[in-house]
């Protein structure tokens, strides 16, 4: 199952250890969307932990991302390809290409998945039921309202179709749940499942040797 991974503003960031812990666990790719300059910036598609976390370091250099909000997304797949296209997070379009970006800045807001969206997994093997559920479904209300992720009655309809969990941050650097996160160290996390594959694979090591 992947996992999402939240900071909010001026809150400290997730330990490198508990990032590695993640992709452990979800090795098939991750990414992040922060807050900047009141717009979302996304970057995904790191398919090593090595290339996400020398990155993530030279962005808090860069612009200080203590002070900004973070969204993380580690990936095991369950549709659509194992590439950097299918890594989350993902803008609010209808334009997969768009989607499928690496590297984006959106003016309102993006958001990522976690779980298996059953009623929307693609027939086409190149994309995924996330990104099929975000033009379908989140594209229509980002059409009606631009901030339809902080209406309740919204964010419970949305529960109900996807069945799973939903991550969505703003320019302002606010972020919105839908589902249950666990608080894991100071950091909101879709689940806790990354905690147990390490401690899993720890002692399965230990017995082998």
């Amino acid at each position: 199952m992947c996992v999402i991974v939240s900071k909010e503003m001026n809150q400290k960031m997730p330990s490198k250890e508990t990032l590695k812990q993640c992709f452990l666990a979800n090795p098939d790719g991750c990414g992040f969307m922060y807050n900047y300059e009141n717009e979302v910036y996304i970057e995904k598609g790191f398919m090593t932990f090595e290339s996400f976390y020398a990155r993530l370091k030279e962005l808090d250099e860069q612009i200080g991302l203590k002070k900004r909000a973070i969204v993380f997304h580690f990936r095991i797949s369950t549709s659509g390809l194992i590439d950097e296209g299918n890594c989350h997070p993902y803008p609010i379009c209808n334009n997969i290409r768009v989607m499928r970006s690496t590297y984006l800045k959106c003016k309102d807001v993006a958001f990522c998945h976690n779980g298996i969206i059953s009623d929307y997994i693609p027939k086409s093997k190149l994309i995924n039921d996330t990104q099929c559920f975000g033009i379908h479904v989140l594209d229509k209300f980002y059409e009606l309202n631009h901030e339809f992720y902080k209406d309740k009655d919204i964010c419970r309809m949305l529960k109900l179709l996807c069945k799973s969990k939903l991550c969505f941050l703003n320019g302002k650097g606010e972020i919105y749940y839908i589902g249950d996160f666990v608080n894991i160290k100071g950091n909101l996390c879709s689940n806790n499942y990354f905690t147990y594959y390490t401690k899993r694979r720890t002692s399965l090591n230990y017995l082998c040797h």
